[in-house]
């Protein structure tokens, strides 16, 4: 309770990217700003509200303002709202270097020919909204709006291009609206997906709670922990679902929204990394307690949480810092995770190896090849993931933006909980398994040593036990027990 009053406190109102408020920024030299939105066409949808009116667009409302009353003030500043193709076309590159705005060296190379402003290239057959104002010193607003007719990326720039520009103060708000609503449209596909996740764990839990009440007697710690697992993780897609839903409804996530996703999240997460360790070393099937692993595994998973929680809040606590702090200590602990989970388990089948406990084993074989499978598809996806980034190819995917980030993580997160679920559901195999050792019956490189006499026994006191052969021609019928 604690930890989540204290993020409400702490973290900002977060936006996704539809409204986003530009904070003060002082401009006293040439300056250049880009912000990119993912846009649907404009399509007749009938409703009420703004969100339903089927509109797309983009507005931007800006204003300009001295720094210092005192003293003069001036700026040339250039408003454009262009599609992703034009944007693509302003400035230059003179090697590394992009040069947007027109200088002396870019006259002489002849690559525009009005000095202090941008240089824009235009597009044929492509819509653009551009306005220009001269700033002297009294306050005004630098509005614009596009109304977006073709699906794709697009960008609202701010450039400042004139040498001459000083004590100038730069503030205002950028909005976007789709036909479906205010989410950005690569993130659109997000709400029906955490919609369908939601019902497909609420449905998991109902089936796994039904069969923890038909087996009630026999439950152990490790099924009330699948049941946790469960339950958070159909809390955590529902937070999802309404944060998202409230968002594309108002353009805004509030700060009660956010605070809750991020503290479901580190749970969630830390559980799951909780659950796969104590299965891998066997409780609830080749064990009973955990033993002196309990406190290492407690530990492991507070500090999962942790890191999680914070790689969770980095975004909003310290916006626009590099990522690389969030990522590191998240990316560590669960290769820690990765390593401890298949080293127990290994030593947990050897064990069950060596006392010959075949049935139990083959359930563990199962775990630790669909282990496999799942971690060599989620080293393919990652090495494909970062392949497209390094050849900048993810942008023509930006469609389904959010499969590649949510989406793939969610649906890695569900293959691992159905399969934990079929290995240890309540039933009569497994109570059996946990209730009892095995009976070793598998044929020994020593078979003489455990072979019977055929005819008789020698005693201890050095009497000898007859043994009577069966009679093959009577009929033999089953004991009853």
């Amino acid at each position: 309770v604690m930890i989540a009053l204290l993020l409400v406190g702490i973290l900002p109102l977060v936006v996704l990217s539809s409204i986003t408020t530009i904070q003060p920024m002082r401009v006293d030299k040439p300056f250049y700003y880009t912000q990119s939105f993912s846009m649907l066409a404009s399509k007749s949808v009938s409703g009420e509200s703004e969100s339903e009116s089927g509109d797309s667009f983009i507005a931007v409302s800006l204003t300009l303002d001295k720094v210092v009353n005192t003293e003069d003030a001036f700026a040339s500043a250039e408003l454009l709202i262009v599609p992703e193709g034009m944007y693509n076309q302003i400035g230059y590159y003179d090697g590394d270097d992009h040069v947007v705005c027109c200088d002396e060296k870019a006259i002489r190379d002849g690559k525009c020919s009005t000095p202090g402003t941008l240089i824009l290239h235009r597009v044929k057959d492509e819509r653009f909204s551009y306005r220009n104002v001269s700033f002297t010193g009294k306050k005004m607003l630098l509005n614009s709006r596009y109304n977006v007719k073709r699906d794709g990326q697009y960008y609202v720039v701010v450039a400042f291009c004139n040498p001459a520009t000083k004590n100038a103060v730069l503030a205002g708000q950028t909005a976007a609206l789709n036909p479906h609503g205010h989410l950005p449209a690569g993130v659109f596909g997000l709400l029906d997906f955490m919609r369908a996740l939601t019902a497909v764990y609420t449905v998991l839990m109902l089936v796994w709670t039904a069969k923890c009440c038909q087996y009630r007697r026999e439950l152990m710690s490790i099924h009330v922990l699948i049941s946790a697992a469960l339950l958070l993780l159909a809390l955590d897609a529902l937070a999802h679902w309404a944060a998202l839903a409230a968002y594309n409804a108002e353009g805004a996530a509030a700060r009660v929204g956010t605070a809750l996703t991020v503290l479901l999240d580190a749970l969630t997460s830390a559980l799951l990394r909780c659950l796969v360790l104590v299965i891998a070393v066997g409780l609830g099937m080749s064990r009973a307690t955990m033993g002196p692993l309990f406190c290492r595994v407690v530990l492991l998973t507070m500090l999962c949480f942790a890191v999680t929680l914070w790689y969770g809040a980095f975004p909003f606590l310290f916006p626009g810092s590099a990522s690389v702090w969030s990522q590191l200590p998240s990316t560590a602990v669960d290769t820690l995770v990765y390593y401890l989970f298949l080293s127990w388990l290994g030593d947990t089948m050897d064990e069950l190896e060596r006392r010959s406990q075949t049935s139990k084993l083959g359930v563990f074989r199962t775990l630790r090849n669909a282990s496999f499978v799942a971690i060599a598809a989620l080293v393919a996806y990652s090495a494909a993931y970062g392949y497209l980034a390094a050849h900048d190819m993810l942008r023509a995917l930006w469609k389904v933006e959010w499969l590649l980030n949510e989406g793939a993580d969610s649906v890695f997160c569900l293959f691992v909980v159905v399969l934990i679920m079929c290995l240890w559901m309540p039933n009569d195999r497994s109570v059996a398994y946990a209730s009892h050792l095995q009976v070793a019956t598998d044929e020994r490189h020593d078979a003489e040593e455990y072979a019977m006499p055929e005819v008789e026994l020698q005693s201890k006191a050095g009497g000898k036990v007859e043994v009577a052969s069966i009679d093959e021609s009577r009929s033999l019928k089953p004991m009853s027990m």
